[in-house]
């Protein structure tokens, strides 16, 4: 029997103990653990998200400053946006993805760490986050180049190769190799496939109605506001999502370990 234990040694919000058997993997059951972990890191993770949002801001607050238009955030591109427009877009497109796949990384570190021997502190993770962001925006865009390519060719390659590499980030930020990462997911992943479909369904009917309240409660604020709480819920759903990857990372790599899936090494 594997038992994985949520905060051995903790202190404040982590001081009641989460304690789950692991003699599967199971969607619901990891989309439990991953909300009881997000409520209880709530902090942590909001901070994340601030944090991983402050390059799109930066970007954002330049181009106000420019009289650029930010096209990558209110969806709204002028009629014939100009060659620094569209350089702005893809610069404003970039931020947003690198704050988002740092924050994202943290969180993963964050709750693989507490699942493990307790929760790090929030500065740790951001440090951790910082060590290892090349690992994970590497990881990352391999990832979405190959879900891309897949969802070019047909819907379900695409969805098959998210799947496959669904723990790619955790593996990278936890072992530290992102060569590797991929190849790793693909492994621990294995024999699990149709749970992770689960759990990614389960995710999509969770995020997204909340993402969309968020959009409509934003929509009639001032257009100034609106950019910077869009790239906020962007980052903020990354992070949400991180947490779940990570859960599922200590899960598989729990059964994968004892012999039920995978390898452990």
């Amino acid at each position: 029997m594997q038992y994985a234990r949520l905060g051995v040694g903790g202190s404040g919000p982590w001081e009641a103990t989460i304690e789950t058997r692991i003699e599967r993997f199971e969607a619901l059951e990891v989309a439990r653990t991953a909300a009881r972990v997000y409520g209880r890191g709530l902090g942590v993770f909001l901070g994340l998200s601030l944090l991983g949002a402050v390059p799109a801001w930066v970007v954002h607050g330049f181009a106000q400053s420019a009289g650029l238009v930010p096209v990558a955030f209110d969806g709204q591109p002028p009629a014939a946006p100009d060659g620094p427009v569209l350089a702005l877009a893809f610069v404003q497109a970039a931020a947003l993805s690198f704050g988002a796949y740092w924050a994202h990384g943290g969180a993963a570190y964050f709750v693989v760490r507490a699942l493990r021997s307790g929760p790090p502190t929030f500065l740790e993770a951001v440090a951790q986050a910082f060590r290892r962001s090349a690992y994970v925006f590497v990881a990352a865009f391999l990832l979405n180049v190959s879900v891309t390519l897949g969802l070019l060719l047909l819907v379900v390659p695409g969805i098959a190769i998210w799947l496959m590499f669904w723990v790619a980030t955790p593996a990278a930020m936890v072992e530290g190799r992102f060569a590797s990462a991929l190849r790793r997911s693909h492994t621990l992943t294995a024999g699990h496939r149709w749970a992770l479909l689960a759990l990614l369904a389960l995710l999509l009917l969770a995020t997204v109605p909340i993402v969309i309240a968020f959009t409509v409660a934003v929509a009639g604020t001032s257009p100034l506001v609106l950019p910077y709480a869009m790239a906020f819920v962007q980052v903020a759903a990354w992070v949400a999502w991180g947490v779940a990857a990570a859960v599922s990372y200590y899960r598989l790599r729990t059964l994968a370990e004892a012999g039920q899936g995978g390898t452990g090494e």
